[in-house]
């Protein structure tokens, strides 16, 4: 009888602790959804905060796109295990079907190379004609399989306006270009992670904690973090219309590469101005730009078997469409393709 008694007692606290229980869970759900939501809204904030600092730095910057008002960023690479992809997309323009711009984004591999008779030491030319080849030329002989942009501005010489790493070594860098502190670059670490940003900067502020494997060196940012940070009343170039080149990644770090078509010498130029592109970048999806060298040198290879798509020219006029030679290329190639 009593253990009978104890029994129902046990059942009762049993149960009167399930619901007690019950109702602490019930009462605790709407509070995690509210803790949920709070840090949403603070990370949105954060964010919106972030991008008005950004943009209250442009307004306030003076200078030539100074570099310094971007800090240089190192990000993860997207996944390279696979699957590999590679999208093309044709943005038309509503002024002229001259002014067409191609956006490759994928995942496959870049680095940056230079005609063979430079990747040592060598007797240059007068003229520089052996450190420069167009950028077909350079796609064909390093098997860029997959795509292929001019890279970053250069000297009459052929040497490169901005520093340039392959391999880990410095390459046709005069030693006051290392010290430049407007110049943005886009490059790799030896640990497969992306870099962006001033050269000297990167050392300034990784220091050993950073070994750039591929580098090249462009003009200035175009994107910083999701938002558009060329200014046209600040680069001098930046309001003209003419053909452009940039790259950039993605927030999964896929590369962006842009190359856009115009006319610099029309009676009526052609091409998007620096702050149009770096709105058409980041209008697909673009969180990091660099503007590279653009003009008549703007020229995009593609394919397996690399073909011109775009029209490059040699006089800053619509025609003849013919391709320059260039320092430097972004060479984006298969993973198992040897590479040269």
């Amino acid at each position: 009888m009593y253990s009978g008694k104890l029994k129902r007692r046990l059942e009762v606290t049993s149960m009167s602790f399930c619901m007690i229980l019950m109702v602490v869970l019930l009462l605790a759900l709407p509070r995690h959804k509210d803790l949920q939501r709070t840090k949403t809204i603070d990370e949105d904030e954060t964010s919106e905060r972030q991008n008005d600092r950004i943009k209250e730095a442009v307004s306030s910057s003076s200078g030539v796109n100074d570099a310094n008002v971007f800090p240089p960023v190192i990000l993860p690479m997207s996944r390279r295990n696979g699957p590999f992809f590679v999208n093309t997309t044709v943005v038309p323009s509503s002024r002229s079907n001259l002014e067409m711009t191609h956006l490759i984004r994928t995942n496959y591999p870049w680095k940056v190379v230079l005609p063979p008779s430079s990747s040592f030491q060598t007797i240059v030319t007068k003229s520089g004609r052996h450190l420069l080849d167009t950028t077909l030329k350079q796609a064909q002989l390093h098997h860029c399989d997959v795509a292929a942009s001019n890279g970053g501005p250069f000297a009459v010489d052929g040497w490169n306006t901005g520093p340039t790493v392959i391999s880990g070594m410095l390459q046709r860098t005069t030693n006051s270009s290392l010290y430049d502190t407007t110049l943005v670059g886009f490059g790799t670490t030896i640990h497969q992670e992306w870099l962006l940003g001033n050269y000297r900067q990167l050392q300034a502020q990784y220091g050993s904690n950073v070994s750039i494997d591929n580098f090249c060196t462009g003009f200035g940012w175009l994107v910083y973090r999701g938002t558009v940070v060329a200014n046209n009343t600040i680069n001098p170039t930046g309001d003209y219309r003419a053909p452009r080149t940039a790259i950039g990644l993605d927030r999964h770090g896929n590369v962006l590469l842009v190359v856009a078509d115009g006319c610099e010498k029309c009676i009526h130029p052609m091409g998007p101005t620096l702050e149009e592109l770096a709105t058409m970048m980041v209008d697909h999806g673009a969180m990091f730009a660099v503007n590279m060298d653009g003009g008549g040198s703007s020229t995009l290879v593609y394919g397996r078997t690399p073909r011109v798509i775009n029209r490059p020219t040699c006089v800053d006029l619509p025609f003849p469409s013919c391709q320059r030679r260039v320092a430097t290329v972004h060479c984006i190639f298969h993973p198992k393709t040897p590479f040269l």
